[in-house]
Formats: C-alpha cells, structure tokens, sequence
C-alpha cells in the first residue's frame, strides 16, 4: 500500500479547471440543471465543476472502496456549485419535495429510549441547539467539491433508497506555488464505511511529504427514509466531535465539514471546544 501510494502521490497530478456558480435570493432558474432547496438560495448546475479524470482505486474488497484523486489548483472547488450529476439532481429534488428547512431540519430522536440511549441522546440534542443559537462554525450551501464526493456515494448506492456515510480527508499544500489537493476517499455498502477504507495511513504518509491535513468530510444520511423522510442535519453528532478531536491531536487535522447534499456545515476544530464529544 505504501509503495503504490508513494508512486500515486509523486505522478497521478490531475489539472483543475475553473468552476463558477450561479446564485439567487429571489429570482428562480427554468429547467432541470437548477435547484432549489427549502429556504435556500437556488444553485445552478455547472460543467466545470468535475473532476477531470476518475480516481485512482486503492481497494476495493466486498463494496469497500478507497480511492484518491490529486488535483492542481483548490479555490475552483470550494466554490458553492453543483455538478452536473444526474443522481445528485434526483436526489436534491426529493429532499426540496419533503418540504422541510435542510439547512436546520429536525433531529428525530428514537422512540423507547433506555437511560444510556436517553443520555447519548440528550446530548445530541443539546449539542445542535448549541450549534445553531451560537452559530458555531458555518451551514452554507454545499460546495463543488462536496458535492462531487456525495454524487460519487449516490452513484454506488442511492442515498435516497439506502442512505449510507462516505468518509472523505482532504489535504492541501502550495507547491511551485499552486495549491494542491489530496482528496482521499472511502465507503462501504453499510450504513457507516469500515474502518479498513478510512485511509489514515494514506493521510500519514502524505503528511510526512509536506501536506497539511485541512478537513475531513462525511455525510449525514436521510433520517428515517421509509416511514417519515426528514433531511439528514448538517452539523456534527458527538461521535464525529471526539473522532475529529483524535485526529486533531494524532495527525493535525485542522477542520471538519459535515454535509446532507444540500447544504454543508464547517468549522475549526478549536470552535468545537465547548461541545459534547463521545
């Protein structure tokens, strides 16, 4: 695994082309390439914003996948845009058809709760109040390259029929002075992707060739997709908080992103500080 990262990492460079977005507060779109999302800005659908060329596999066993793309350039992709992906559009469509608030939906707490699930639980709840009445961190439309990773989950399992969570790290450094981006991805057929395609020892070893380790991605699914669809809450459970900590401490990540293919929450690891972490 080292050997044929260390070759992808020094040779598998893809060009970045430029990407724009189109935004509007009150004037909507005609047609299928645009999308609007309850309370939302409506989101035009752009060509550019692509990945040049498919990723490079570094496992794929049973549905678990691992793969890395390397690009040239970064400020095109965290520009608020979406691909042209048929699936994603599908999918955005669905979630503006629930008629629910995706930038702040409701948080469905199980029902039949033992004392353990109850504390877990509270804590989730207390956490998203916190989150939205101090307005840590941000909850902005879903980036061109957010939205890449999540079309590339909703191509191998639609994420409105069986909702699953990609884990996505993406690293940066200037080099020849152009940024470069290291996107390392990975997922299973379950619910959450096993720990095998995480790729922290690709994240490692990147880090020891000069990368900084920017932020780590994941997607939070529809919440009770058969009975009662709601939007999956685009802030972070208490679980991503004490994972993101560890890698803070372990590997220097800076950030972590959370999104619901309409609109990603981000923040610094230190604006986190104050929250519940398990």
């Amino acid at each position: 695994m080292q050997a044929l990262l260390k070759r992808f990492l020094f040779f598998f460079v893809i060009p970045l082309f430029p990407v724009a977005v189109v935004l509007a507060a009150s004037k909507p779109f005609d047609g299928a390439d645009a999308i609007a999302s309850p309370k939302s800005a409506i989101m035009k659908v752009e060509n550019a914003c692509a990945f040049p060329s498919e990723a490079k596999v570094l496992e794929d066993d049973n549905g678990a996948v691992l793969k890395v793309w390397r690009l040239e350039g970064a400020a095109q992709f965290n520009v608020a845009s979406l691909p042209k992906d048929a699936g994603l559009l599908e999918y955005q469509r669905y979630i503006a058809s629930l008629g629910i608030d995706a930038r702040k939906p409701p948080l469905k707490v199980p029902a039949n709760l033992n004392d353990k699930e109850r504390r877990i639980w509270d804590a989730e709840i207390r956490n998203n109040e916190t989150i939205y009445r101090l307005k840590l961190g941000a909850i902005e439309p879903i980036s061109c390259l957010d939205a890449l990773l999540f079309a590339e989950q909703n191509r191998r399992l639609s994420q409105i029929d069986a909702p699953t969570e990609f884990i996505a790290s993406v690293l940066s450094r200037v080099r020849e002075g152009r940024q470069e981006l290291l996107v390392v991805f990975g997922a299973g057929l379950g619910m959450f992707p096993p720990k095998s395609v995480y790729g922290l020892e690709i994240v490692q070893e990147a880090i020891k060739d000069g990368w900084e380790y920017s932020y780590m991605i994941h997607n939070h699914t529809i919440q009770n997709h058969r009975d009662d669809p709601v939007p999956g809450v685009p802030v972070p459970s208490t679980t991503d908080i004490g994972f993101a900590r560890n890698l803070a401490n372990d590997y220097g990540l800076k950030a972590i992103r959370v999104t619901n293919g309409i609109y990603t929450f981000s923040s610094s690891i230190a604006e986190l500080s104050e929250l519940d972490a398990r």
